[in-house]
């Protein structure tokens, strides 16, 4: 018998299947936040598939137990809100945890069960022995003060935390005392009840308490979450044993046996459906505006200035991480920062010497896209420091410079359409657009785990920077590195995930599914209870899926989104059909478009004409004309067949006929 009827909630019936991995394994889903209706799910189906694959498994539950939770972080209630306003939230949570483990026949426990009068008393004499610096704060060898700094940065948007500013000594104490409590009421739960793993969602400060007890009661911690991808992709479930740093900084090290594995077409659909996801710019953690199909400013007259934009990034996320990856005994080789070493002040510092080299140059124009988050936005309600600094350090600029500001109602991707070649700090932009064919330059390495390669480059000098940036401005574009940008994002976002989609209806899906048995339960249980590691996991099935063909499907199913992506840019089309394309180039042959028109329409094509980055695309007798320096990379490595009489890459597009010129009128 598992324990008294006081902490048994539910008990239902087992499944007849018992698992031959981990057999009998005793799992505690440590839940504290049913008001998270996609985070709860998502737990729920996670522990109704390991009960059904014949482990014995509980979900704990609170009500009112902390005075600060993920919760009423997403409510966005202040740290000092009305007991009134609180119930309110506790309320709510507490009935969608009651509808849902119900649904799902799940076993529950109530936190607040564990919590005695000694334990009470206990959290009562640590919280009061609390130094003034908090950042020194540890209990039990664990540095709950670092633990929950990050939350603080984040909240007040600060990358210097001052422990002895009177809001922020609030703030983190509330934090340190959740933390605190689920620490020991965890420890408590398994003292008593002998868990094997304890799982939880996401690396909030709360949450890792709980796996910090897991590893001191002798159990397995198990971080659940769901990939950044598509917004946040609800039917992926993330995996990781203990917290998501020390997997997510590892993943350079295995992109060496990825690199050369080409994906699906279905893989590359699925991730092209992510950059729909960001254009439109509708999702919690998209900050962007969306992105219009307005006719750039330029529409009628070719530019010839080549166009960089650089993209910031918010160091209080980083900055705030780094400091909780210390309390999880996480170690990270020091950033390659080559602007300097001050993380607050890097940014000003690389764009201060980016300006300067953009000065010297007639022929190059500079945009700075200062991160929309630094600001006031639909999901904050305060600027960072950072922001204040920045616009100090940028008040004054070369005639060839500029700054759009975070208020600014301006498409991070509209300014990437019209880009010769893009600059990160460390923005997972980066990434976004060297699937689009655009040149990328990082200024950092080792800041966000990201890799250095062909579609994200990367120096470690700010001589060598600038010497980059100057070769990249005439960069042809490439069908290989854009296959590995692809690869990378399917790595990196995807492949720390199992998937389950055969059970979650659609990536935003918030609700509670009807449960079925995943197809892939195997995976997730074996990534869950083993030492295996997720991405092994599905390196081997990547693997066990190439066949002769792999690489010549990936670049066809590549050449089609790049067609249907290049479709969307000009005139907003998302079909997923999209028909061949002709690609014309070049002074001698773009001069002959009525007879081009007639080549297009006899090889069944669209036809796209680019002259020096301003294209002409005509597509069933519609006509749009842009300057689309974006549109114009998609067309030439998407077409199906080519006519230049000077070629923007080194060689023809893979796959692509090439076509003769129509004879001159």
């Amino acid at each position: 018998m598992f324990g008294s009827n006081k902490l048994i909630h539910r008990l239902f019936g087992r499944s007849e299947r018992t698992s031959g991995l981990a057999q009998g394994s005793r799992v505690l889903f440590f839940a504290p936040e049913g008001g998270l209706a996609p985070h709860f799910h998502m737990l729920c189906l996670a522990a109704k598939t390991l009960q059904e694959r014949g482990h014995d498994v509980w979900v704990a539950t609170c009500f009112k137990s902390f005075v600060r939770c993920p919760v009423m972080g997403a409510h966005r209630v202040s740290f000092d809100s009305s007991a009134q306003e609180l119930d309110q939230i506790c309320s709510e949570c507490s009935r969608n945890s009651e509808a849902a483990t119900k649904s799902y026949r799940l076993n529950t426990l109530n936190l607040s069960d564990f919590e005695s009068e000694r334990l009470q008393a206990t959290l009562k004499e640590i919280l009061g022995s609390v130094p003034d610096d908090l950042f020194t704060f540890s209990y039990d060898g664990i540095a709950f003060g670092n633990l929950c700094a990050f939350e603080v940065c984040i909240g007040m948007k600060c990358s210097r935390l001052d422990p002895f500013d009177r809001d922020v000594r609030f703030a983190w104490l509330r934090l340190i005392e959740s933390a605190l409590k689920a620490y020991l009421l965890v420890r408590e739960a398994i003292r008593q009840y002998n868990f094997s793993h304890v799982a939880y969602f996401n690396d909030y400060s709360l949450m890792l308490a709980a796996g910090f007890a897991a590893e001191r009661s002798g159990a397995a911690p198990r971080l659940i979450c769901q990939a950044s991808h598509r917004n946040v992709d609800r039917r992926r479930c993330v995996v990781y044993q203990k917290c998501t740093a020390g997997n997510l900084f590892a993943i350079a090290d295995r992109w060496p046996a990825w690199r050369e594995l080409p994906v699906s077409g279905a893989v590359i659909d699925e991730i092209v459906e992510d950059t729909f996801t960001r254009f439109l710019g509708v999702g919690s953690h998209l900050y962007s505006p969306p992105k219009t199909h307005l006719a750039s400013r330029e529409s009628g007259s070719p530019r010839r200035a080549l166009r960089v934009v650089a993209y910031t990034s918010s160091p209080d996320e980083w900055v705030g991480g780094f400091i909780m990856f210390k309390a999880l005994g996480v170690t990270l080789a020091p950033p390659v920062l080559p602007f300097g070493d001050d993380m607050e002040a890097y940014q000003s510092a690389w764009l201060n010497c980016l300006c300067e080299h953009v000065a010297r140059r007639s022929d190059v124009e500079l945009i700075i896209r200062i991160h929309p988050r630094e600001g006031i936005n639909k999901n904050e309600t305060k600027a960072s420091g950072h922001l204040a600094q920045l616009r100090e350090n940028l008040r004054v600029l070369p005639p060839n410079c500029q700054v759009v500001w975070p208020e600014e109602a301006v498409s991070s991707y509209d300014l990437a359409e019209s880009a010769d070649l893009v600059l990160t700090s460390w923005s997972t932009i980066g990434l976004e657009l060297a699937r689009l064919g655009v040149p990328v330059l990082c200024s950092t390495y080792g800041v966000s785990g990201f890799v250095a390669d062909d579609f994200q480059e990367f120096s470690d000098t700010s001589e060598g920077y600038f010497k980059k940036l100057d070769k990249m401005l005439q960069q042809p574009p490439s069908i290989e590195s854009m296959k590995r940008a692809y690869r990378w994002w399917n790595l990196f976002c995807l492949q720390g995930s199992v998937d389950f989609s055969d059970v979650v209806p659609a990536p935003d899906y918030c609700g509670l599914p009807e449960f079925k048995m995943p197809a892939r339960a195997e995976d997730f249980e074996k990534a869950f209870l083993s030492d295996t590691n997720i991405f092994d996991i599905n390196l081997s099935h990547l693997k066990d899926e190439q066949q002769l063909e792999s690489g010549l499907l990936e670049t066809r199913a590549l050449k089609r989104n790049c067609r249907r992506l290049m479709s969307y840019l000009l005139d907003g089309s998302t079909k997923k059909s999209v028909a061949p394309l002709l690609y014309v180039q070049g002074e001698a042959v773009t001069r002959q478009k009525s007879a081009l028109e007639a080549l297009a329409l006899h090889l069944g094509a669209n036809l796209l004409i680019n002259e020096d980055r301003y294209v002409t695309f005509v597509s069933g007798g519609n006509r749009v004309q842009k300057y689309s320096p974006m549109a114009a990379r998609l067309a030439f490595l998407g077409c199906t067949h080519v006519c230049v009489d000077e070629l923007m890459g080194a060689h023809p597009p893979e796959l692509s006929e090439i076509v003769k010129a129509p004879i001159a009128e």
